[in-house]
């Protein structure tokens, strides 16, 4: 598990939360309460070195919590809130004792990391710290592509693909990070290989696609669906997520199951339900 990419785990960790919530995967009670230890304790290690990862887990349960038709289901996850302190309690001991190196951007596991990553998402800190310096690299080279697109000469095709996008740029912003090809962000890594046009084509892809959440008859399975796609998003907006198969692959996996269950709906056709 601690081999896994921080980032990602934080979306996995809610597809398991969320899948589990919605009975989509039954099991007994001795095994739920393990489970749910379990995503606790990887939630805290996730959240120390990954604001990403914590970000997205947190906006996707408020999202689908938002817009589910289901009451019964929204009073239980009320309800499951008194539990969430508890089963953080019971998990923190574990997580104290685990002994992982500090990586490469200075962070590690402690309390005052948890309290600054989640501080951080939030507020600006001139603190000299990694986190403060890791906002400033990615603004300065997002700045840096949105500059050679809208206003220079990558306007219509961008860059292209192959090349490093930090090379092409010059960056030197941040040699902590080490090589890196794309820009902690899909939306502009997009932009920066491809061009402006297929930026706002993406942008409207996305638009069409999550705008489906707030449907009114909406399926549940299917808003469950598509509010994994949405965490799959916000965390790409962070970190390099989808520009690799261990990100692109269960995302558009999940794209194309929303979209099946779509067309079954539109043909009034009985959809398949989880259990089949």
């Amino acid at each position: 598990m601690f081999l896994y990419k921080f980032g990602d785990m934080g979306v996995h960790l809610f597809i398991a939360t969320i899948f589990l919530l919605n009975g989509y995967i039954q099991l007994s009670k001795r095994m739920l309460v393990i489970q749910l230890l379990l995503i606790a304790y990887l939630f805290l290690i996730t959240s120390s070195y990954s604001r990403s990862g914590m970000l997205s887990y947190a906006l996707g349960m408020l999202v689908f919590f938002f817009y589910s038709k289901n009451l019964a289901l929204r009073k239980q996850m009320v309800q499951a809130l008194k539990f969430v302190p508890l089963f953080f309690i019971l998990a923190l001991p574990l997580y104290l004792s685990t002994n992982l190196e500090e990586n490469f951007q200075g962070r590690s596991l402690s309390l005052n990391q948890l309290k600054q990553n989640a501080t951080s998402i939030f507020v600006s800190a001139d603190d000299g710290t990694s986190l403060s310096d890791n906002k400033v690299w990615r603004l300065v080279w997002w700045a840096s592509i949105i500059n050679d697109t809208f206003l220079g000469p990558d306007f219509w095709a961008g860059k292209g693909l192959g090349m490093s996008l930090a090379e092409t740029a010059g960056m030197k912003y941040d040699p902590t990070e080490g090589d890196l090809r794309s820009p902690h962000n899909f939306h502009l890594t997009i932009l920066g290989r491809f061009g402006v046009p297929l930026f706002f084509l993406w942008l409207y892809w996305m638009f069409l696609h999550l705008n489906s959440i707030r449907k009114k008859e909406l399926d549940p399975f299917l808003l469950t669906v598509y509010v994994v796609t949405l965490v799959f998003l916000v965390n790409a907006s962070f970190d390099v997520f989808l520009e690799g198969p261990m990100g692109a692959f269960p995302f558009w996996t999940f794209v194309g199951i929303g979209y099946a269950i779509e067309a079954f709906h539109n043909k009034n056709e009985p959809v398949p339900t989880h259990e089949s």
